[in-house]
């Protein structure tokens, strides 16, 4: 070794500084660890002394200069005011402000006033999260000890009123529902990768609210759906051989509105969120016999699930309006929608959907839109219950042939306007294409219940009543008799 002169130097790293540039780096060292979180930046003066007195006494070295302290920065200790009072309510216990006084000075906090009422200290500049009456009562305790903090034999609480409808109780019940129908309830990070939405073009990459200090590149965007997660985690599941499954999922989901810009007193302007449900169904359904062959799960077994979830929601199911959803990571959806608002898309996954989470198996979807089912219940109707009818109710059922892009909805929404005082209900039990059918055609087969709630129907006003529904299917929708 040939070095004869060394030049000492002790210095005091920005916390803040530190961190921002070990992530800009990816460079997580012993020492950003421990200089991120904040250091005594009153200690670097006797660190420098201490290493000077090391070198002179072990290496035989001779100090050939006066110190130069360059300070850029108030580094004065926080001085904080705290009452007894408010240490003996947050601490639940009176603790004795002589032993707290002492319990400070331990700590090295120097007392600059104190009194009967409180003490006034300035905190070690070593404690650099202690900055207020908090953190000096949690400094205390963590001497004191938090067991000897006895549990009161009281419990002191005070009335509290709930919004209504209640949110929290409404998740919990529809969560009942769905877990006593086999389903299991998943929760996925809400960091998610940007290459998902710029994979699939239902969703745009310009709406996604980004991280700007990223762990990763897979967690760098907040969802906008709980799509991604979900198929995850069937994923994640066939490959450990489990190949049936039902899942459901409550969840936020986060958008950005470039459009927007924000202020000062509107940060968040641009950003947006709603909570979601999302149903995940996958592989086959249980079978009723043990010798039964097994079926694999189809759409109608998530629409009777979805149906059962609107239900607990008071909505008319008569009001509900359905139409074609034409989203590219579908085969073919649905969605219902109140008000003209959709609060709830269904359907089957696209085979290119799947293939992006390397799934094989048909996994049929629904995404509920929460937030707004949850504005349409605190609007809803209260519940009025009515006698049973004295007077019995009638079935009769018609078959009739449609163009193929009539749907089932748009004939049952013309039924009830045709006829809204005796038709109670009605239902679809048969839907055929094939033989006989002309191309581009098929045959609904429903069934009608008619009822009338002051006297029994005859045979004469049953037959004026169907010939007026059979009739407005024919003008209205162009229907045939079959």
């Amino acid at each position: 070794m040939e070095t004869t002169n060394i030049f000492l130097e002790s210095a005091y790293f920005n916390p803040t500084s530190i961190r921002k540039t070990a992530k800009f780096h990816g460079l997580q060292t012993d020492a950003s660890f421990r200089y991120e979180r904040g250091a005594d930046p009153n200690i670097t003066l006797y660190a420098l002394k201490r290493a000077a007195l090391l070198i002179k006494e072990l290496a035989g070295g001779t100090i050939s200069s006066e110190i130069k302290d360059v300070k850029n920065g108030d580094f004065t200790p926080a001085r904080v005011d705290l009452k007894f009072d408010y240490l003996n309510k947050l601490a639940g216990k009176v603790i004795d402000p002589t032993q707290a006084v002492n319990i400070l000075k331990s700590l090295e906090c120097q007392i600059v006033e104190q009194d009967d009422k409180h003490v006034v200290v300035d905190v070690h500049t070593s404690k650099v999260d202690v900055t207020r009456p908090a953190d000096v009562v949690e400094e205390i305790l963590r001497i004191y000890g938090y067991d000897n903090i006895e549990i009161p034999s009281r419990v002191h609480a005070s009335i509290s009123r709930a919004a209504k409808p209640d949110a929290d109780k409404m998740q919990q019940k529809i969560s009942d529902m769905l877990v006593a129908n086999g389903f299991y309830e998943i929760m996925n990070n809400s960091l998610t990768k940007a290459a998902y939405s710029e994979a699939f073009p239902a969703f745009e990459p310009e709406r996604n609210v980004k991280i700007l200090n990223p762990l990763s590149s897979d967690l760098n965007v907040m969802r906008q759906t709980l799509m991604w997660g979900g198929l995850e985690s069937i994923a994640f599941n066939q490959n450990r051989k489990v190949s049936d499954m039902k899942f459901f999922e409550f969840g936020n989901v986060y958008f950005f509105d470039g459009t927007k810009v924000g202020d000062e007193k509107q940060p968040l302007k641009p950003y947006t969120e709603h909570i979601c449900l999302d149903l995940f169904l996958t592989g086959n359904k249980q079978a009723e016999l043990w010798n039964a062959p097994a079926k694999a799960i189809d759409y109608f077994d998530l629409k009777e699930y979805v149906m059962g979830v609107l239900n607990h929601f008071k909505f008319d199911f008569n009001a509900l309006e359905a139409k074609e959803a034409n989203l590219p990571h579908f085969d073919y959806a649905t969605t219902y929608c109140v008000g003209g608002q959709e609060i709830v898309t269904l359907g089957k996954l696209s085979k290119k959907t799947l293939k992006h989470f390397d799934l094989k198996k048909d996994v049929f979807y629904a995404t509920f839109n929460w937030t707004l089912m949850m504005q349409c219940l605190a609007k809803a109707k209260e519940v009025h219950f009515e006698p049973l009818s004295k007077f019995p109710a009638v079935r009769r059922d018609l078959a009739m042939i449609f163009d193929k892009n009539v749907t089932f909805a748009e004939v049952k929404k013309v039924a009830m306007a045709a006829e809204s005082k005796l038709l109670q209900s009605m239902s679809l039990f048969d839907v055929y294409e094939g033989e006989k059918i002309p191309a581009g055609k098929k045959q609904y087969a429903m069934s009608f219940v008619l009822m009338s709630p002051t006297t029994t129907l005859t045979d004469k006003v049953i037959e004026k009543t169907m010939s007026k529904i059979q009739g407005a299917f024919e003008q209205q929708l162009g229907g045939v008799l079959r």
